[in-house]
């Protein structure tokens, strides 16, 4: 019988713990009691034939000392814990997938009563015949896989008796001439009823008899699959290695722990105790941790946590009937639900309700952008400077900004094609700053006021607007991450700001020279 402990964990306490650990069914002191009482027998009686003068003498108890020593020290070379990992994730496994794939019957039983549709005596015999090979052959399979079962099913008779066979069906099975198992016997008879009703309409359309047959089909799936987890068991040389490595070491734990009282100082006992406390728990913990996969092995058999196969059983053919019979079109009659004038429901349930994790957050009001300035951009510097951004968010926004100056940019070439009020009119951010504040102050020394700034890719070029001087400079950009002397890369500063002559220039004059 499994054993259910949900309840008592059900809320965390600080007993929470005690509930657990103190229970016997199912528990670890019920698995390890039997093999600590004897082994602590077993090391009880090496330390008696060690310390007794009477079996061994000063030399033999010397030559005894130094094995133990040895024994001690090199025993834990034995990869318990990888072994044991490794087996039990894969028993786990195998346990789940026997757990999945049980059998119940309340998808395959409403699929029929839905589909297969009437209420007259041939009908009902159908739907209820149908419900009751499919438990069937769930007691076939089990009666062949689980001990507990073949105990209540030891013979075909026995099935019949139950009532999940008829004497003329044990016959039909008789007749059958194949040598093997004939577990899907009861499932093509099932399949054959379904057709049958199809032809009778009682099945309304082929989509809606390939739906019962599927829901047929995906049972008996299921039951195959435990069949071939009985037939074939994990390979037996690998719970083999792992049940002889953990007990081999803790035989020899029975030398190798005991306290020696030998005059050496390199061998002897920092302490001397008549109970080996380390390793009593050491044993509780692996060998239980082993019992864990010894019980999982094979979950059909009859420990306290194998599966409830009879009451599966008993239970598939109970709710199997109620629901293709006397539960059939059983409708409850239709009233307006309360929520219409009484909502929301009482008592109202609002801890832990499903909204998002940051939704109740409350951030600064974003500020507007400038005009003319661009809104992906104000959001990137907003992104930049409050909450920061990673290099590659960095990078992309890098390459937009270029981007962004090489399409809104003006070249020198074009400046006297435009007329008075368009240059009143420039966008202060065709002008760009540079990163370096030398640079900056080397502009305002070396030229003239005259002057507008124009960027591209690689290089900076200052030219004379009115062709005073008619002089070009270049330089050489640089081009890389972080706000600079001027602060944040992305949001230029006002033109004015960075070099005011220059905005000056721009609103008073019309260019007259081109880029040399």
């Amino acid at each position: 019988m499994t054993v259910s402990y949900n309840l008592a964990v059900s809320s965390v306490g600080s007993l929470t713990w005690a509930r657990i650990l103190f229970r016997w069914r199912g528990s670890i002191w019920k698995s390890v009691s039997s093999e600590l009482f004897t082994w602590l027998i077993l090391y009880y009686i090496v330390m008696f034939i060690y310390r007794s003068d009477f079996f061994l003498t000063t030399e033999q108890r010397k030559d005894f000392e130094s094995l133990a020593y040895y024994l001690n020290k090199n025993t834990d070379r034995l990869p318990l814990t990888f072994m044991l990992g490794f087996f039990v994730t894969l028993v786990v496994d195998r346990w789940r997938q026997v757990f999945n794939n049980m059998g119940w019957i309340e998808n395959q039983a409403l699929t029929i009563a839905t589909l297969i549709r009437g209420n007259d005596h041939e009908t009902i015999t159908t739907r209820r015949a149908i419900v009751r090979y499919i438990c069937l052959t769930q007691v076939l399979v089990f009666r062949d896989i689980s001990m507990r079962v073949r105990r209540r099913f030891p013979t075909m008779n026995s099935i019949v008796d139950a009532g999940f066979l008829q004497e003329h069906e044990v016959k039909m099975l008789d007749q059958i001439e194949v040598p093997y198992n004939k577990y899907w016997a009861p499932i093509n008879w099932a399949m054959g009823l379904v057709y049958k009703a199809r032809e009778q309409n009682k099945i309304t359309s082929e989509p809606s008899l390939q739906n019962v047959l599927n829901e047929i089909k995906a049972f008996r799936s299921s039951l195959q699959l435990l069949s071939n987890f009985d037939w074939v068991p994990i390979p037996l040389a690998y719970p083999q290695v792992v049940f002889f490595a953990v007990r081999v070491y803790f035989y020899l734990c029975l030398v190798g722990r005991q306290f020696r009282i030998v005059d050496d100082s390199d061998i002897r006992s920092p302490i001397d105790m008549y109970f080996p406390v380390t390793t009593a728990l050491q044993f509780i913990c692996l060998i239980g941790w082993m019992k864990v996969a010894e019980s999982l092995l094979n979950p059909m058999g009859e420990d306290d946590d194998d599966f409830e196969c009879n009451y599966l059983i008993d239970k598939n053919i109970a709710t199997g009937m109620a629901i293709v019979d006397e539960e059939y079109d059983q409708l409850p009659e239709i009233k307006m639900d309360t929520f219409k004038t009484n909502w929301p429901p009482k008592p109202p349930i609002n801890e832990g309700e499903l909204v998002g994790s940051v939704s109740q957050v409350i951030l600064p009001e974003a500020t507007d952008p400038p005009k003319g300035q661009d809104q992906r951009k104000a959001s990137q510097c907003t992104n930049s400077s409050e909450f920061g951004q990673s290099r590659l968010q960095r990078l992309k926004s890098r390459m937009r900004l270029r981007s962004f100056k090489r399409a809104n940019s003006i070249h020198v070439d074009n400046l006297d094609k435009l007329s008075p009020a368009k240059l009143q009119k420039l966008d202060p951010n065709a002008i760009f700053h540079v990163r370096s504040q030398n640079e900056i102050k080397d502009l305002r020394k070396n030229t003239t006021p005259d002057t507008v700034v124009e960027e591209d890719e690689e290089q900076l070029t200052i030219t004379s607007l009115k062709g005073l001087k008619g002089q070009t400079r270049s330089m050489d950009m640089i081009v890389g991450g972080g706000g600079g002397a001027l602060g944040d890369p992305f949001d230029p500063p006002p033109l004015d700001r960075l070099f005011p002559r220059v905005s000056q220039s721009i609103h008073s004059t019309s260019p007259s020279s081109g880029n040399r």
